[in-house]
């Protein structure tokens, strides 16, 4: 079995180095030849070349979950699910061990108990897919697979300004997991923003997170941009999405708009219920709308039901003998 492995990585290395030789031959010739259909026909058979050599490598290495063959992005979630929740946990009280991350062999062996088949770290392809991450580091020195924060740079209040205001433009900035674990003063960071109005904010529909908490000042509940809030609504940051300040004149009618919608929302008043009961015509509000237009359920004896209703005739047969009776259900029949 330990020659097949070795065989295997062999073979591996050696599509490698030949993709790179391939690679520099094409951009040597590519070079040499001043005409546009050489450099076409050069870039065509390098990518012809490159997609064969994937193939090739892809069928030397075949990972399995639970006896399933699973693609290299299955594995791949997997493995960084591993190491966010290793920097997690050491991030706070040991930063050197978190930054340090795991090893190659400890990866391998968490992977096999969690029903992975045929995990070989060593392999050229996958560590090279695992490196094309922006978010896990591959050190082949110590044999080691990092997790790289995002957010390792956000270590006050302006430079979490600065990150919305460059990356929040188009789309928002989303609060999640990963910066809210970063650093806790990220919680008062953003109620500081959000107050002192150097962002937009978005309370996007998170109801049904998981920890999310409900307002302490319930029916009502705690503004975004309000200066006290609630213990509850202080923490519940998770899925605000952040956008940047427009132009002065802009904020300053922006925030008389909000107003006034408030204004005209609190202005509404509803009719009482007994009001509505008559409008309507109804006794209470407990009638159960039903559809008659829906198709009935059959039964599951329905197409037996012919045989069954005539089974279930009561035949007098202290009046008839046992051939009239037979007679008389044959003609029916």
């Amino acid at each position: 079995m330990n020659n097949v492995t070795h065989t295997n990585r062999k073979s591996t290395s050696d599509l490698l180095n030949d993709l790179t030789n391939k690679n520099n031959t094409n951009y040597i010739h590519n070079n040499n030849n001043n005409s546009s259909s050489s450099v076409m026909n050069g870039d065509k058979n390098n990518y012809n070349f490159i997609q064969r050599n994937k193939e090739v490598l892809k069928n030397n290495l075949k990972i399995f979950f639970k006896n399933e063959n699973i693609p290299f992005s299955f594995l791949y979630h997997k493995v960084l699910t591993i190491l966010k929740s290793h920097y997690n946990n050491h991030v706070s009280n040991n930063p050197t061990t978190a930054n340090k991350g795991i090893s190659f062999y400890h990866m391998e062996n968490m992977l096999i108990n969690l029903g992975f088949k045929g995990v070989d770290i060593n392999n050229h392809l996958l560590l090279s897919y695992l490196a094309s991450s922006k978010q896990i580091k591959v050190d082949m020195n110590e044999k080691r697979l990092c997790y790289m924060n995002p957010y390792i740079d956000i270590t006050n209040m302006n430079a979490l300004l600065n990150k919305i205001n460059k990356q929040g433009f188009l789309y928002g900035y989303e609060i999640n997991d990963d910066l809210i674990n970063t650093n806790k003063e990220v919680y008062k960071w953003i109620n500081v923003l959000l107050y002192e109005k150097k962002v937009r904010c978005i309370r996007t529909n998170n109801s049904h997170l998981r920890g999310k908490l409900k307002c302490k000042n319930i029916p009502n509940v705690c503004d975004i941009y309000a200066k006290t809030k609630c213990d509850n609504c202080f923490y519940n940051l998770k899925g605000y999405l952040f956008f940047p300040l427009s132009y002065e004149h802009i904020e300053k009618e922006r925030y008389s708009i909000t107003n006034d919608m408030k204004m005209l929302w609190d202005e509404i008043s509803l009719p009482s219920l007994d009001n509505i009961l008559k409008e309507y015509k109804l006794k209470s509000t407990n009638n159960v709308f039903m559809n008659e237009n829906l198709p009935k359920k059959k039964n599951k004896d329905d197409k037996l039901s012919p045989i069954l209703k005539k089974m279930k005739r009561i035949y007098n047969t202290h009046l008839f003998t046992a051939d009239e009776i037979k007679n008389e259900f044959i003609h029916k029949k």
